[in-house]
């Protein structure tokens, strides 16, 4: 599912400097609040935490940074397909 999130996303074609804009300083458009509310619901989950705890699991601290990172990076990345097809 992330993945089809992330090529759709890819598909769509934003427009790259208004994407990151927009992450620096968020902005809802009129009209949007329901759209906004439900996309942060559904995205901002604690799967991360679960996965990169079970990555962690019998690892030195070096291994579980590197899981941690890897967790919480490619779920901020799926996050942010997501919001960029919503």
């Amino acid at each position: 599912m992330g993945l089809v999130f992330l090529v759709t996303a890819v598909r769509l074609g934003p427009d790259l400097v208004a994407l990151f804009s927009g992450l620096l300083v968020p902005r809802i458009p009129p009209g949007g609040t329901v759209l906004v509310l439900g996309l942060v619901g559904t995205t901002v989950v604690p799967d991360n935490l679960f996965l990169g705890s079970a990555l962690a699991r019998d690892n030195g601290v070096g291994e579980m940074r590197w899981g941690l990172a890897l967790a919480v990076g490619g779920g901020g990345l799926i996050s942010l397909a997501v919001f960029v097809v919503g």
